[in-house]
């Protein structure tokens, strides 16, 4: 029935045009009947012609539609595996750094007792993670084809970006060279922005990963206690 009702258009319209074909050869004045004959023949030629050349263009144009759709698909599909990898990179520095960071003021490795803004920083590599924000701020946010995704992407480079002052701080009140203004800053001031942008960061990623698949990243790699 479906069928029927796809194709009942084209019926309609070769069935017009014979009709009017008939006419024109037939309900004109008398001709021989050969002749009429010998028309009626080219006028039908003619519209299947017409008919096929619309047929074979309408065909090329469904197949070029679902090539191009099909394409669009894998290249969004290769995009989301890229982003996949951009923020697990970024969200695993994170969470090596939570991972020292914890709510008490000290660190236990063995049996070394590190404060907390000190293993911090001997955690804390800022090329790599700065490296690593730079490529997931330039993820394109408008090409992913989610508005949950792009939302969250934004939010978690908004996240990651701002952990990058806060980290480079931390590192510094535990290691040094203090730069003008950090004496302002207390060690409770600091460590409740970076856990409140680690928050942050987390729903952000796991908003994304819920999306985009794969196994969500949930423990930071163990503190060594290197000095």
């Amino acid at each position: 029935m479906g069928k029927m009702k796809r194709y009942w258009p084209h019926g309609v319209v070769i069935a017009s045009l014979l009709s009017l074909t008939w006419y024109g050869v037939w309900g004109g004045m008398p001709e021989p009947v050969s002749n009429r004959l010998a028309a009626w023949v080219q006028a039908i030629g003619a519209i299947a012609a017409v008919y096929g050349a619309y047929v074979i263009g309408r065909q090329q144009m469904v197949h070029d539609q679902a090539l191009a759709k099909d394409a669009a698909a894998a290249a969004g599909e290769r995009l989301l595996k890229v982003v996949r990898a951009v923020v697990n990179d970024v969200y695993q520095q994170i969470l090596d750094v939570e991972e020292v960071f914890s709510d008490t003021d000290t660190v236990t490795v063995g049996n070394l007792v590190y404060p907390s803004f000190f293993a911090l920083g001997m955690q804390y590599d800022a090329s790599s993670y700065g490296t690593s924000v730079r490529r997931l701020e330039a993820i394109p946010v408008f090409d992913l084809g989610s508005e949950t995704v792009a939302a969250n992407v934004i939010a978690l480079q908004e996240a990651a970006s701002r952990l990058v002052q806060w980290f480079d701080l931390a590192s510094r009140i535990a290691l040094g060279p203090k730069q003008k203004g950090d004496e302002h800053i207390s060690n409770d001031q600091a460590a409740l922005v970076i856990r409140s942008h680690i928050k942050d960061a987390r729903q952000a990623y796991e908003a994304i990963i819920a999306e985009v698949g794969g196994a969500p990243l949930k423990e930071g790699r163990p503190f060594r206690g290197k000095i």
